[in-house]
């Protein structure tokens, strides 16, 4: 969407970021720009980056500038540091449910909270940041003016109401924490890998596997691992009423003199932290994970449609190669006819070629035979190796290079 820039100011260092010079003739890409700079401006907390200013430069591109927040992003911590202790995973997520409670007060939702929308500065005691405003918008909002019937976010943090273009509250946010959280003691989110349809999908309709399943090598306290399955409900009525109750959850599953957990680090795999904000259209991927959840889809999941889907691909290819194998197997075989025939067969034709060629000579002068007839047999004969029945002599060629 834009780069951000490292800028050396009177009051401070300041990040400020531009959009991209392609991304400026599109309006709703620059609404979206302004607007990440009217709901930065209306949350103040420690945890949650602050708006200085808000502008355009020459060429009407317009711009974001912001304090300057130290620290890495979440997901490379994670992948850096391996497991991280449950007393450090606490810290962050009570800092992270403190800022969300900020911008849930200023009557807004995030809408894009994932692990690369968070700074972690371990310099300063893990302070944990909230950034990107980009999607923030308020409750049953569309965060497309132009187009309502686009989805926004990153598929592998995106709650299965906000991708079937539901009204979108504060629950979509804490699913996101909830998958942090899951990231966080275990190294992945629960429905990484594939594409973004397959992603979709098992958001949709595939339950989480527990986190404690999914790393049997540490030691997870089960109520830890309660906050952050119901975290992960499919139903946001089900999940918790404020970022706040689930502050005071995870303070009650993990309290301050608990021992940290330095057992193996989690298992890794191609996790989501770096996957960009996108947008889709609902019209091609909503309505029809909308049919899947309801059943009515030809298939009972996405799953079992890829596999059949793999299985006609293969059907085809092999039936072509095997069309080709054909081909070549018939084309061989002409060849060894043509070129390869045995040496008792070729000696057959030479007779034959020869008895041809006797009958075609005059016996007497009131013999009239074509000359033509004549000519064409004797070469004929000569090429299939039938002089010496003849009683001719061969001609034979010279090597090259000889005189």
């Amino acid at each position: 969407m834009g780069r951000v820039y490292a800028v050396e100011h009177p009051h401070g260092p300041l990040a400020v970021k531009l959009l991209h010079e392609v991304l400026a003739g599109d309006p709703d890409m620059v609404d979206r720009m302004v607007g990440e700079a009217r709901a930065g401006r209306r949350v103040c907390h420690p945890n949650v980056v602050k708006i200085v200013d808000q502008g355009s430069v020459r060429g009407g591109i317009p711009f974001v500038a912001m304090e300057r927040a130290g620290g890495a992003p979440l997901g490379i911590v994670v992948q850096r540091d391996g497991g991280l202790p449950l007393s450090r995973i606490a810290a962050i997520a009570m800092q992270l449910l403190a800022g969300l409670a900020a911008i849930h007060r200023a009557l807004l939702v995030h809408a894009d909270m994932k692990s690369d929308n968070i700074l972690v500065d371990a310099a300063h005691g893990d302070r944990a940041t909230i950034i990107d405003f980009g999607l923030a918008r308020a409750p049953h909002a569309s965060p497309h003016r132009a187009d309502p019937k686009l989805v926004s976010g990153t598929p592998e943090y995106m709650a299965p109401e906000l991708i079937r273009g539901d009204a979108v509250t504060v629950a979509a946010d804490l699913y996101a924490v909830g998958i942090i959280l899951y990231e966080l003691l275990t190294g992945t989110t629960p429905f990484c890998g594939g594409t973004t349809a397959e992603i979709f999908e098992r958001q949709l309709r595939d339950e989480v596997v527990p986190p404690s399943l999914r790393s049997p090598d540490r030691t997870i306290p089960p109520a830890l691992e309660a906050v952050v399955m119901r975290a992960l409900h499919k139903e946001p009525a089900v999940r918790f009423g404020d970022a706040a109750a689930m502050a005071a959850a995870i303070a009650r599953a993990l309290p301050a003199s608990c021992a940290d957990d330095t057992a193996a680090p989690p298992s890794r795999c191609a996790a989501s932290a770096s996957s960009p904000t996108c947008d889709w259209s609902r019209r091609t991927q909503v309505h029809r994970r909308r049919r899947l959840a309801d059943g009515t889809a030809p298939h009972e999941n996405g799953a079992r449609k890829a596999i059949v889907a793999r299985r006609r691909t293969s059907r085809r290819g092999e039936r072509r190669r095997r069309s080709r194998r054909d081909r070549r197997r018939v084309h061989r075989a002409r060849g060894r006819a043509h070129h390869g025939a045995p040496a008792a067969r070729r000696g057959a034709r030479a007779r034959d070629d020869a008895r041809d060629v006797r009958r075609a000579r005059p016996r007497s002068d009131d013999d009239v035979v074509p000359a033509a007839l004549a000519r064409g047999a004797v070469r004929r004969a000569r090429r299939s190796g039938a002089g010496a029945l003849l009683g001719g002599r061969r001609r034979r060629r010279r090597p090259r290079g000889t005189e």
